[in-house]
C-alpha cells in the first residue's frame, strides 16, 4: 500500500509549511488537516474517523501520520495517537510523549547536572494543594502551559499565599 505523508494538528505555521515543502520538493505525497475538524465515531461495526460527514478512516489509515503536539485540541491528538496505535499506522511521536505535553505533572523529566544547580520546580495545576513546599528558591511551572507562560519564581513561604 502506497502511503501519503498526513500532518495533522490544530495550527498551520512555519514548521508545518516547511514539512510540506519539503515532501513537495521530493514529490512525497502530502497534506495537512486541522485535527479539530475530525470527529471519532465510534459505531457497532467498530471505529471511524469523520470529517464531516464523509468517512476519513481510509485516508487515516492509508498514512504516514505526523502528529503535533498541540495545546489547542490535546485530548484528540492523543485520542488520535490511540487510534494510530490501535490501526498500527506508522507516526511520529508516541501516546505518553503527546500525554506530557498535554500535562507536565504526569511526567516529571529528571535532569542531574554536574555544572548547574538544580532549583526546586513543581508543576501546578490551578485547584492543586500546595504542600511539602519548605525549600526555597522554588519554581511553579503550569502544568498544561507553555513557552514559559506563568512560571513564577516563589522566593519564600509567604510567596504561596500570593501566588
Amino acid at each position: 500500500m502506497k502511503r501519503s505523508l498526513l500532518i495533522l494538528g490544530s495550527n498551520f505555521s512555519f514548521e508545518e509549511k516547511k514539512i510540506l515543502s519539503y515532501a513537495e520538493s521530493h514529490r512525497i505525497p502530502a497534506r495537512f488537516h486541522d485535527s479539530r475538524d475530525l470527529s471519532i465515531v465510534v459505531r457497532s461495526g467498530g471505529i471511524e474517523l469523520q470529517h464531516g460527514k464523509k468517512s476519513y478512516t481510509e485516508i487515516f489509515k492509508r498514512s504516514f501520520l505526523i502528529i503535533r503536539r498541540t495545546r489547542h485540541d490535546s485530548e484528540k491528538m492523543v485520542s488520535l495517537s490511540l487510534l494510530a496505535d490501535h490501526w498500527k499506522i506508522p507516526h511520529t511521536d508516541s501516546t505518553v510523549s503527546i500525554m506530557t505535553n498535554v500535562d507536565k505533572r504526569l511526567f516529571m523529566p529528571l535532569l542531574k547536572s554536574k555544572i548547574l544547580r538544580a532549583i526546586d520546580t513543581v508543576f501546578w495545576k490551578k485547584g492543586d494543594a500546595w504542600t511539602h513546599h519548605d525549600s526555597f528558591p522554588l519554581i511553579a511551572k503550569p502544568a498544561t502551559g507553555w513557552h514559559g507562560e506563568g512560571i513564577e519564581v516563589l522566593r519564600e513561604k509567604k510567596d504561596l499565599t500570593n501566588f
